[in-house]
């Protein structure tokens, strides 16, 4: 009994710690409205391309994509959000033949507010090696960032 009501108060407490939502702006603006070739590696990834904190805790399902010209990793998450719009998704990828990374992220404009506030975002940039994109599909805008590998390091 005292066993089942520790495991229950370890989940609630789990819960909770994560059920406030992760605002995401503040940790990826300087690569999505400023210069994705910013950091060479993926955001939310340690040396050996495993998702850490804060991101981890906001997953709630993995694909993963490996095919000849490239790879794939898709996170679909829950509670996430850019300057206040809700992200469903955020996606690395690494294409083989150019030596191209690749992060998307995926905001939900179901919402009006999040049309409005979508608009009002600057995804801007001024580099080289890098550069931005977004693609319209029904209710969800695609922000790719690319950059390219620098193996000069």
């Amino acid at each position: 009994m005292k066993k089942k009501i520790l495991l229950s108060m370890m989940l609630l407490l789990t819960g909770a710690t994560h059920a406030k939502s992760l605002e995401l702006r503040p940790l990826l603006k300087d690569r999505f409205e400023q210069n994705c070739a910013i950091r060479q590696q993926y955001d939310f990834h340690n040396e050996n391309s495993e998702l850490i904190a804060p991101l981890e805790h906001y997953t709630i399902d993995v694909k993963y994509v490996d095919k000849q010209v490239y790879d794939s990793t898709t996170y679909k998450l829950k509670n996430v959000t850019y300057a206040g719009i809700p992200i469903r998704k955020i996606e690395f990828s690494f294409g083989r033949p150019a030596q191209q990374y690749n992060q998307y992220l995926y905001f939900d404009l179901s919402a009006t507010t999040a049309k409005q506030r979508f608009k009002t975002l600057k995804f801007n940039q001024n580099h080289e090696k890098g550069d931005v994109s977004v693609e319209y599909k029904n209710n969800t805008a695609i922000v790719q960032c690319y950059w390219l590998a620098d193996f000069s390091k």
